[in-house]
């Protein structure tokens, strides 16, 4: 898998799996169930139809003006959650990743931030051999640290194996390299410097992604760091003040819980140097305090809640953006798949026949986000229209149940082996106005069909641990997920029970699909794979699929230069931003 941290770059394997976003931080598995050997399914087993990617017209590069002031001065922008720490393996927090991004960003590769495929950053080049699951990269040439000192081979090895020290504690490694005690491990199994340019890294196994599953290393400096404590900010002041960085950005000044400045790097060598002096980003305790400093003119950017978004927009001193995220949040109901009456495909397609996706939509904000049917997003390119839909329409709930022989009236359902449905639980963390508005309108849909919606809210911890203790006594549940670039690497939830999926589902053909598309070097054919688990996901309904988030933004006029991408306005690292002449 792949993890976007406020740049557009890629890194490896567990790291998303590891990242659920919304409602749910679910500890990662020690364990795959990931099955070896030949998979059962392949391409050929059912003719799929290919539509053509999906229109995007969310995706635009703006023309820079001959006009307009494009060096100097200062942006300020606004976030409520500060990051904990600046070293870079001593974190799972998206915001420390964010600050981090701007300042280390010698990724070997990263995500063309326009059509998703892979993009040289310090790497110039790449080979892999399928044979040997070994990808060799060769380092571009001139490539320094913010100090001067060359970026070589050796500073990626010698991060690497402080990394992979188990003393060290890297959260990631467990994805990211090798255990051989560890079942389903396939992470790297050697990283080594063939000269001062040229890095060798073999894996485990050989997927489809091998050349993203090899880029996990963002190097620290070796020689500032290796005489410095790994560990201990108070020995190491590297740790939280690095003074030598590969970004386009140096650290100016952080106070934590109050602000941090970024100054431009005049020595950056992968990303260009910013036209902007500073960047600064403010900590606020709310969006209301956000919505008066950019009335104010005293932040220049802002991403309010979908829910507060109209009272930014409809500020004259403003430009809203929209995109279409790589890695983009959705939302759904989950179903409980250890009680057998949720087994029954016929109560699913039911209850998704009586959940009105569209209003659930509306509730947040109709037009920033898009219906979903599958784990594909709405947008990527590998996304297909699914046979079908479920619409609203409770008229067909009813009669797909009482052909299915339940005894079903507008106050009571009865499952045709008796069994009465006619209570379920459903449970959801909160608080969380988002996902209790929700609650009530399924409550309210599902009366619709003989069923009474006990709602469950529980603190994020209680929550976590109903949804990973098998014998918790809940039937539905609301959560959410940050996509992977890769739609291929989603069976890695559906094969992780339940440490990712929460509610048991099991289906054997999907997960073999999963496994195809993984092993499938030519794209072409994996794309015709993920259509059939579309398909598969769209009618079987592992989930209801509600609808994900697009990512939003608000700017102030005066800043130039915002390209909205796949990776957000900020897949540059703000490089492309400058200041327009007032």
């Amino acid at each position: 898998m792949s993890l976007h941290r406020g740049g557009f770059k890629t890194v490896s394997v567990f790291m998303s799996l590891c990242l659920i976003l919304v409602v749910i931080l679910s500890a990662c598995s020690n364990e795959s169930d990931r099955a070896t050997g030949s998979p059962s399914v392949t391409s050929t087993t059912s003719v799929i139809t290919l539509a053509p990617p999906p229109t995007n017209d969310l995706l635009k590069v703006p023309p820079i003006s001959a006009s307009a002031e494009i060096t100097g001065g200062t942006v300020t922008g606004a976030k409520i959650r500060e990051a904990d720490t600046l070293h870079y393996y001593k974190t799972t927090n998206p915001a420390s990743f964010e600050y981090l991004s701007l300042l280390y960003a010698a990724s070997l590769t990263r995500r063309n931030p326009l059509t998703l495929t892979l993009d040289k950053n310090a790497a110039e080049s790449w080979t892999s051999d399928s044979a040997t699951s070994t990808v060799t990269f060769k380092l571009k040439a001139g490539l320094k640290w913010s100090d001067g000192q060359p970026i070589t081979a050796d500073d990626y090895v010698w991060t690497y194996e402080q990394a992979r020290k188990a003393e060290n504690g890297w959260f990631y490694a467990i994805g990211a390299i090798y255990q051989a005690d560890k079942s389903g491990s396939e992470g790297i199994e050697s990283y080594i410097a063939l000269d001062s340019s040229t890095l060798v890294i073999k894996l485990h196994s050989t997927t489809f992604d091998m050349v993203t599953r090899a880029d996990v290393i963002e190097p620290l400096p070796k020689h500032i760091w290796e005489k410095l404590d790994w560990n201990n900010p108070a020995k190491n002041p590297e740790i939280n003040k690095p003074s030598v960085v590969s970004g386009p950005w140096l650290l100016k000044e952080w106070k934590q819980g109050e602000y941090i400045t970024f100054a431009h790097n005049p020595n950056s060598s992968i990303y260009p140097v910013p036209a902007l002096e500073n960047l600064t980003l403010k900590i606020v305790a709310d969006s209301q305090v956000a919505l008066q400093k950019v009335k104010n003119n005293e932040l220049d950017f802002y991403n309010p809640e979908a829910t507060n978004f109209d009272s930014f927009e409809n500020l004259s001193n403003v430009q809203n953006y929209r995109w279409t995220p790589g890695r983009a949040t959705f939302h759904y109901v989950g179903f409980n798949f250890r009680k057998p009456y949720l087994q029954d495909k016929n109560l699913r397609q039911a209850l998704a026949y009586a959940t009105d996706r569209p209003q659930l939509l509306a509730s947040t904000r109709a037009d920033l986000g898009r219906l979903q049917y599958s784990d594909v997003l709405p947008w990527h390119p590998y996304y297909q229209e699914p046979s079908q839909k479920f619409a609203y329409e409770p008229n067909k709930a009813f009669d797909l149940l009482k052909a299915a022989g339940y005894n079903a009236s507008s106050t009571k359902l009865i499952a045709p082996n008796g069994t009465d449905v006619s209570t379920l639980k459903l449970a959801y963390n909160a608080p969380s106005p988002v996902y209790s508005s929700f609650a009530q309108s399924l409550k309210q849909s599902y009366k619709q069909l003989g069923i009474n919606l006990e709602l469950q809210e529980f603190d994020f911890s209680s929550y976590v641990k109903l949804l990973q203790n098998p014998n918790s006594n809940y039937d539905l549940f609301l959560g959410g997920w940050q996509t992977d670039y890769d739609p291929e690497n989603f069976g890695e939830i559906w094969a992780n029970v339940p440490d990712l999926n929460s509610g048991a589902y099991r289906n054997d053909k999907l997960l073999d699909l999963y496994r195809t598309a993984r092993l499938e070097q030519d794209a072409d054919k994996r794309k015709v794979l993920i259509a059939q688990i579309q398909q598969i996901e769209a009618i079987d309904l592992p989930y209801i699929y509600l609808y994900a988030e697009l990512g939003t933004i608000v700017i102030n006029k005066r800043v130039g230069g915002v390209a909205q991408t796949y990776g957000g306005v900020s897949a540059n690292l703000y490089t492309d931003w400058y200041l327009l002449k007032p």
